[in-house]
């Protein structure tokens, strides 16, 4: 398969994830966070990010991606991207996240295009069961509840 290149990335997920353009990631990440402020109420914003490959392989050499950025305010319990991250984290499906600079980073170079609606629906999980308790993330919060 390495001397075939195009055969490994069909088949040896970690080529397929870093064969991938940055535009391809950059139209699903725009797609995914506008689904996410419509629905849930994410305030989520695409942003260029880096990858890396492994903890010992590469670890020093990045591979330019794209993001999905969600900011404050955190649905409530949620107070912190720390908090956030780790309901993901626990949530079922699990959604591994990066926390960074204040903020809850999805990095679409490591979703597989296949897992788009899982990872939508893990994200509306958390809206939705704090919805169900009156509260709500972002713009238009009727339920006067403060993250």
């Amino acid at each position: 398969l390495a001397l075939d290149p195009q055969r490994a990335a069909a088949r040896i997920p970690l080529w397929s994830m870093i064969s991938i353009p940055v535009s391809a990631l950059s139209e699903r990440a725009a797609f995914l966070a506008g689904s996410l402020r419509d629905e849930p109420g994410y305030i989520a914003a695409v942003v260029p990010a880096e990858s890396y490959i492994g903890g010992g392989s590469a670890p020093i050499q990045p591979i330019p991606t794209a993001a999905i950025a969600i900011s404050p305010p955190f649905p409530a319990p949620h107070a912190s991207e720390a908090a956030l991250a780790k309901a993901l984290r626990q949530g079922d499906p699990p959604v591994i996240v990066r926390v960074q600079k204040g903020v809850v980073l999805l990095d679409m170079r490591t979703v597989p295009s296949n897992s788009d609606a899982d990872l939508l629906d893990a994200l509306r999980k958390v809206c939705h069961d704090l919805r169900s308790e009156g509260r709500r993330n972002g713009p238009g919060d009727s339920s006067g509840a403060r993250p």
